[in-house]
């Protein structure tokens, strides 16, 4: 099993403890040392370090959360804190714990200024494509966007919390240190690369960042993520941001980037309530008026500063380039970022739910059968929005023995189809069998040799329920 891949193994039951243990140790007393530390020990408070499981689970995140609450309410650094600290009374130590992350930002990653200026309808000017007309590269590419939208939305509420430690610290708004919340937002991402794309490290070294911090310092003072109170400051110690805010955010951002990966999307993404926040604050105690305000607070004066300018959109693009090139970076599912609600199957090739197919088959049988003619490789199916894909099912229609082998690829997955023999054949294949969902807006079938690809390809939904079976996409957040 690859750690890059998979990260640590989260408990079966990620709350079910009932005692604590505490740990403690000695590292040389210098810079780096106590850099790579910190590091290491925030990042099993983010949910990409934890191995992602199974349709609807939510191991990871419940695990990050349970460690953001406890190790991180205890943890400290510093010669004059408790070693094994267990009680809660880290106060004391939160100026070292600070000036650790501070050191932690410098060794990480150099803030050089400016980037290339950015036209604020091409933000994506000289930069790698990350669209492309090969559907099997779209559907890669939507598998790291999920991944790495959560990541950004992450970053931003780490960067808010270092705004308040500082706060907390006796810091006035005029006298937080910008470039070092920028630094902390910058190498979050090189701090996810321990479990991710080590690439992305210098991904943030951009202008806009500077601009976003600038704008957000003064509102996220004031902003208590706690449901229980309105002191960001409470106990004298910044409230942790639960990952389940997080995760609620980052779901958001990845259902408004699925719909359109462009500029307009990314700076509109926080426009509309979360309503997975909302229910979060309610089921905490919360009325759902006091609920709504704290989430539009959050959207308005927290994430939106991050999405306004281009330059950091033009960074989002860097880091999903740095990824899709990492050879041992598997994305996570994103299971936990939506639901497959029921839908009817798809019986017609001329299905309205279908926007094109390409190379266009002959329609025949009142629709119900598609036939392309040989010699063909390579047909796309592309539907109207992005749908669940459960499977396909219906009748290989031939004259002699081929095609006898189809590979049929959807959000991510291929199935090969082998229908042997001679004549008319089943042909039909799961995207669900795996034990997990499939999403995408293509369905591409593929020759696997010029051989199969020799004779005409003609799929006949014979029987009513034969098809495409489907179910609707329903993002969360």
């Amino acid at each position: 099993m690859s750690y890059k891949k998979d990260g640590f193994v989260p408990p079966d039951d990620p709350d079910g403890f009932t005692d604590y243990v505490c740990f403690c140790g000695k590292i040389p007393d210098l810079p780096e040392y106590r850099a790579a530390l910190n590091a290491a020990v925030t990042g099993l408070g983010k949910w990409i370090a934890w191995q992602k499981g199974g349709v609807g689970t939510d191991r990871a995140t419940r695990a990050a959360r349970a460690v953001a609450d406890i190790l991180l309410d205890t943890y400290s650094i510093g010669d004059d804190c408790m070693c094994g600290n267990c009680n809660g009374n880290s106060g004391g130590c939160l100026c070292q714990l600070t000036a650790a992350i501070d050191l932690q930002n410098q060794l990480t990653i150099e803030i050089n200024g400016i980037g290339t200026d950015i036209p604020p309808d091409n933000p994506g000017q000289n930069l790698p494509p990350v669209s492309s007309d090969d559907p099997l590269v779209t559907a890669e590419r939507d598998k790291f966007l999920c991944d790495w939208s959560k990541l950004y939305v992450d970053q931003i509420f780490s960067a808010a919390y270092q705004v308040q430690v500082q706060n907390c610290n006796g810091a006035a708004a005029n006298e937080i240190e910008v470039s070092d919340v920028v630094g902390l937002f910058a190498a979050g991402l090189g701090i996810a690369a321990v479990f991710a794309a080590p690439p992305v490290a210098v991904v943030l070294a951009k202008a806009g960042a500077f601009v976003a911090v600038t704008s957000f310092v003064p509102k996220v003072l004031g902003i208590s993520f706690s449901p229980g109170g309105d002191d960001p400051c409470e106990n004298g110690v910044p409230q942790l941001i639960d990952p389940v805010l997080s995760l609620a955010y980052g779901c958001q951002l990845w259902g408004a980037l699925l719909n359109g990966f462009n500029y307009p999307q990314w700076k509109t993404a926080f426009e509309d309530a979360n309503d997975a926040a909302i229910v979060y604050y309610v089921a905490e105690g919360m009325s759902t008026a006091a609920a709504t305000q704290k989430d539009a607070d959050i959207r308005n004066d927290v994430l939106t500063p991050f999405m306004v300018n281009g330059d950091l959109f033009q960074s989002f693009i860097e880091s999903m380039n740095s990824a899709l090139l990492n050879p041992y970076y598997e994305p996570s599912l994103c299971d936990d970022c939506f639901e497959c609600d029921a839908a009817p199957g798809i019986n017609l090739w001329s299905d309205p739910r279908i926007e094109s197919i390409d190379p266009a088959p002959v329609l025949s049988n009142g629709d119900t059968q598609a036939s392309w003619a040989a010699p063909w490789d390579t047909i796309t199916i592309t539907f109207t929005e992005t749908t669940c894909f459960n499977g396909i099912g219906c009748t290989l229609v031939r004259a002699g023995s081929l095609p006898s082998a189809v590979d049929v690829i959807a959000g991510g997955k291929t199935r090969r189809e082998n229908t042997g023999n001679s004549g008319n054949g089943s042909f039909g294949v799961s995207f669900t069998d795996d034990g997990t969902r499939c999403i995408g807006r293509t369905i591409v079938f593929k020759a696997p040799n010029p051989t199969q690809g020799s004779q005409p390809l003609t799929l006949w939904n014979v029987a009513s329920n034969n098809g495409i079976g489907v179910s609707e996409f329903n993002p969360l957040g």
